[in-house]
């Protein structure tokens, strides 16, 4: 599926700078809030990129294609391995991410204007990815881990809604201008997994993490390092960036 959809994308981004006559390049910082389903569950931020293509400076409709890769989880945390009598803690480092690249259309009302609102409707592919990394326990009688580096990678596909405004900024080069660019956006997919440190209630969407350790004696347990939770796709997106004159052919 992830690679149907990347292929799709691909060829479609293609058939955007073939017939796009003027571009343009937004940078942005994006920050995420779960909402619905994924509501105080799931929020985070990084940058992003747009390309936007038009036929001309005063077309009213283009095409776009977004990336997005933001952090949603960075920390370090102790946990427990209290087991057959020993009782002992070890580090684990975690970080997780979420990260999406789509297509679509945008739609300007007023493009060309000094405040121009747009809107843009898009489609692609959305991956969850978790990292976690196992220290091996300071005290030597304690259990060790089977596997010290544990990744979970949730692909979903995904749709985004986004409005905003475009606001062009004074510079000396007309024929290039330069814009400020705000916008909210949302995105709406399938069920996808993540995981938090920690240990959360148990409900329809959670359920405890856990991981393999052994002992001296070759006996395998396991221990909970966290919250995996499995929920739909739903999420605010805020964005502010700059965009950018980038050409035409």
């Amino acid at each position: 599926m992830k690679k149907l959809l990347l292929a799709v994308i691909l060829l479609f981004s293609i058939s955007i700078l073939t017939n796009a006559q003027i571009g343009y390049l937004n940078l942005r910082l994006n920050y995420i809030g779960g909402v619905g389903a994924q509501a105080k569950k799931l929020e985070g931020g990084g940058i992003g990129f747009q390309y936007e293509g038009f036929k001309s400076q005063n077309a009213k409709l283009g095409f776009i294609i977004a990336a997005d890769f933001n952090s949603t989880g960075c920390e370090e945390k102790d946990i427990d391995l209290n087991f057959g009598g020993s009782n002992t803690k070890t580090e684990v480092n975690y970080y997780s991410s979420l990260n999406k690249i789509t297509g679509g259309g945008i739609l300007i009302p007023r493009h060309g204007s000094s405040f121009s609102p747009y809107i843009s409707m898009q489609a692609g592919v959305m991956w969850y990815r978790t990292s976690l990394v196992i220290e091996d326990p300071d005290d030597p009688s304690a259990c060790d881990p089977l596997e010290t580096k544990n990744v979970k990678t949730s692909v979903t596909p995904v749709a985004n809604v986004e409005s905003g405004v475009k606001l062009q900024m004074k510079r000396k080069d007309k024929k290039r201008p330069l814009f400020l660019q705000a916008g909210v956006g949302y995105n709406m997919g399938t069920r996808a997994t993540y995981i938090k440190l920690g240990d959360e209630p148990n409900d329809e969407t959670t359920q405890p993490y856990t991981s393999k350790f052994k002992m001296d004696d070759g006996s395998v347990h396991q221990h909970s390092i966290g919250t995996m939770y499995r929920t739909t796709t739903s999420q605010l997106v805020f964005s502010l960036g700059i965009s950018f004159y980038f050409g035409c052919h």
